[in-house]
């Protein structure tokens, strides 16, 4: 049965990121929810995610990391995660070894907030869910995110950096300075970088403005569908029509119909741009 129209959807960052790289896939999302499909890349950074948190635990209480510990949390993630999906963990606990000789000397971890849970009402446009991985509190904050990739990201001026950054300023009421990425790179020879943008007045605008054509697209959705929900016929998209932006998002999406859903824009073949 579907869900009353006049109940309150809240928001989330992955929604947002989502929307921002397949309008296709928010909406489908919303109408024909399915179970997340994991891959070995989204389980190995699910690994490394949490084996980096174990880090950065130890540093904030001034202790030596135990790195068998950390890359035993690491294991234990990724088979949440996705059961059998790393089956080799050399790559983990090297991304681990070297995070902790290459990235650790970098930051200082004395005050650093792991795995913080934003749920934050943001006026004018409602309330929006998160979890990044780091913060660095003060004056102005540095807020972070542990990401793991076959190649470096272009910016950090993305969508996550610019919900994280308007939610963590709701909650605190002071500004954040910083965002950062850390990133394992998976090259031949990995390893890790970092992206970072300065916070300005003009990339809270853009952030604002993005969220803001979610709601938008979405309330429209609203309203062209409930005509056809009470003849009890199934919704149709008139608000979010754009396709993934990189036809590789594709491969483990769960809409894509070689997977079970129901997405009429999957890449089923491959297609110049269609690559990572």
């Amino acid at each position: 049965m579907r869900p009353d129209l006049s109940e309150r959807r809240g928001l989330s960052k992955s929604l947002l990121a989502s929307f921002d790289l397949c309008a296709q896939k928010a909406w489908l999302t919303k109408w024909h929810r399915r179970p997340f499909i994991p891959s070995e890349k989204t389980t190995f950074g699910n690994a490394v995610d949490r084996g980096v948190q174990a880090i950065a635990e130890y540093h904030r209480m001034g202790r030596k990391p135990n790195m068998g510990r950390a890359l035993r949390l690491a294991k234990l993630r990724a088979e949440e995660s996705g059961p059998g999906l790393v089956t080799d963990y050399a790559e983990v606990q090297l991304a681990l070894e070297r995070f902790e000789s290459d990235m650790a000397p970098q930051f200082d971890w004395s005050a650093v907030i792991t795995q913080h849970h934003f749920h934050e009402d943001l006026p004018g446009i409602g309330e929006i869910d998160g979890h990044p991985d780091l913060i660095w509190p003060a004056d102005e904050d540095m807020v972070g995110d542990v990401k793991t990739a076959g190649r470096m990201k272009d910016t950090a001026r993305t969508i996550e950096a610019g919900v994280y950054t308007l939610c963590r300023e709701q909650e605190t009421g002071r500004p954040v300075r910083e965002f950062v990425y850390l990133v394992w790179v998976r090259l031949k020879v990995p390893v890790w970088r970092i992206a970072s943008t300065f916070i300005g007045d003009e990339f809270r605008e853009w952030t604002r403005e993005r969220i803001e054509a979610f709601v938008r697209a979405d309330k429209l959705d609203d309203h062209v569908n409930e005509r056809r929900i009470a003849l009890g016929l199934e919704p149709e998209n008139w608000t979010m029509p754009s396709g993934p932006k990189n036809g590789g998002l594709c491969r483990t999406c769960e809409h894509n119909p070689q997977l079970g859903g129901a997405c009429r824009m999957a890449v089923l073949d491959p297609i110049p741009g269609g690559g990572e």
